[in-house]
């Protein structure tokens, strides 16, 4: 008997019987819906275990229909990466970095990374499919609707007018040289993107990646400078303030110098400060003779 034989019997048997077979996807959670010929598609029953493999499904289940979302953590990047005068969307970006205007009326591009997650609540996320998740084709169960229309909906168009908003609480300056403030910027960020999703989806659909349900994370990278004479103007400054730093620590040496001179005049004198600079450079040598040697000095004037 040909090896194939007994899984074809096995599924003809299952076919008679109005029987059916489900596996599912180990990072989703699959909602399942009726789909009989005597039932509606609105019929809600339940979910499907992540990772289900060869489910039996009999009777009513023939024809039911499934709807896998993902349960694990996701992300929406927008990034920006130089490109000859100008610049272009990095590569695993979902689109180019958000340019923004400063308090001090400079622009800059602002490379944003969200990192979230679906509720996976059973009630919360049959509620997300029944009023977001259909709403459009391709469903946003797919890949083609979860990135062709959900996150471009639901995340692009929020954290765009949020990071424009927020970027003009700022100076620039402050913004590219300061750890700190960017941080400060980006926990301004997270507090606001939640909640504004969660006002344009109509609930907690999307939370953040730990226990609960906790604010969506929003991170920043160091904003670049949009106008390159900005940019050109904005490295004299750096070469400016490194050749003043660098002045600064020579007068800052010149300085210890001379006080340890001064020192050294009021310890040993200004006379024998002298001498003693004196025999320092080689000006005064003396010499060394051994004991009881004598020397012969030529007597002065030029007398005998």
């Amino acid at each position: 008997m040909n090896r194939t034989t007994p899984m074809i019997v096995l599924l003809l048997a299952l076919l008679l019987a109005g029987c059916g077979m489900v596996s599912t996807d180990p990072e989703a959670t699959t909602l399942r819906y009726g789909g009989g010929i005597r039932e509606s598609t609105n019929e809600f029953k339940g979910t499907v275990a992540p990772g289900t493999t060869n489910m039996i499904t009999s009777g009513t289940g023939m024809g039911d229909n499934y709807f896998p979302y993902p349960n694990t953590q996701r992300s929406w990047i927008a990034a920006s990466t130089k490109a000859g005068d100008g610049f272009k969307q990095a590569n695993g970006a979902d689109r180019a970095a958000y340019e923004c205007v400063t308090q001090d009326d400079v622009r800059m591009l602002v490379d944003t990374a969200l990192y979230f997650e679906l509720n996976s609540n059973e009630g919360v996320l049959r509620q997300f499919h029944e009023r977001i998740g259909r709403k459009q084709r391709p469903g946003a169960w797919t890949t083609d609707g979860w990135e062709g229309w959900l996150l471009p909906t639901y995340f692009d168009t929020p954290l765009e007018r949020i990071v424009v908003e927020t970027c003009g609480n700022y100076e620039s300056d402050d913004l590219r040289g300061n750890s700190e403030t960017r941080r400060s910027f980006a926990t301004n960020l997270t507090s606001r993107v939640s909640r504004e999703i969660a006002r344009i989806v109509g609930g907690d659909y999307f939370c953040g990646v730990g226990e609960g349900c906790p604010d969506i994370n929003v991170e920043v990278g160091r904003p670049e400078l949009v106008n390159q004479r900005i940019v050109e103007a904005e490295e004299q400054k750096q070469i400016a303030a490194n050749n003043a730093e660098a002045q600064l620590a020579r007068n800052t040496e010149i300085e210890n110098a001379l006080k340890a001179k001064r020192q050294e005049v009021e310890l040993y004198g200004a006379e024998n400060y002298v001498l003693l600079e004196a025999i320092k450079s080689g000006q005064v040598q003396f010499m060394q003779l051994p004991e009881g040697g004598t020397v012969a000095v030529p007597a002065g004037g030029g007398g005998q």
